[in-house]
This record gives structure tokens, sequence and C-alpha cells, in this order.
């Protein structure tokens, strides 16, 4: 399954927004990783609990927020990703999804 994606519409500042994010965010124990080149909100480490990732991307008037819970053979060795759909991964699905919804109220 492909990473959940959705532009929503702004009137905050892309300052405003990247602090909205990290105040909520980081309350939410994620932490600014940098992967593939990207600064992305990663939350956990392997197996038991599953890496939560998100990207929020700031353009004016709009922010595009991106998640996905990236799939671990073992932890720090992730072998794919996966969307918030779907009934493999359901609990830490659901619960990076309430995460998303609650971060998209916050800045839309």
């Amino acid at each position: 399954m492909s990473r959940y994606t959705n532009t929503i519409g702004t009137s905050l500042s892309a300052e405003e927004v990247a602090g909205v994010t990290s105040q909520y965010l980081r309350g939410e124990g994620f932490e600014l990783s940098v992967i593939d080149g990207q600064q992305v909100w990663k939350k956990g480490m392997g197996l038991l609990t599953a890496p939560q990732m998100i990207l929020v991307g700031i353009v004016p008037g709009s922010v595009r927020v991106e998640a996905w819970i990236k799939f671990a053979l073992l932890p720090g060795v992730y072998v794919g990703e996966m969307g918030l759909d779907g009934f493999f991964g359901a609990i830490p699905k659901q619960a990076l999804k309430s995460r998303v919804k609650e971060l998209e109220k916050r800045l839309g």
C-alpha cells in the first residue's frame, strides 16, 4: 500500500505550521529525523513498536501531510512501508491515523 497523502489549505505561515507541528508531534512522542534526505517525524524503532512516520511539507497557502508505517524485519532494518488502510498492522495504523487527523485539524 502507498503512503497516506493529503493537501490541506491553511492560513498559517510556514513558521506557524512548523511550530504547531513540532509542539503536537513532540507531545505525542515523535522525534525529528533525517531519512533519505528528508526531515521526517518518527516514532518507534522496530518490531514491537512499528516505526510511524509523518512528513509535513509546507507550500504557501497549503500543507501536504504524508504518513506511513515502516515494515521492519529487525529494529532499524526496514524493508518497506505501509499506508494507513488495510488489516495488516491495524492497531499501529489506527493510532497513526488518529494522530494525523488531529494534526490536520490543528493545521487547517
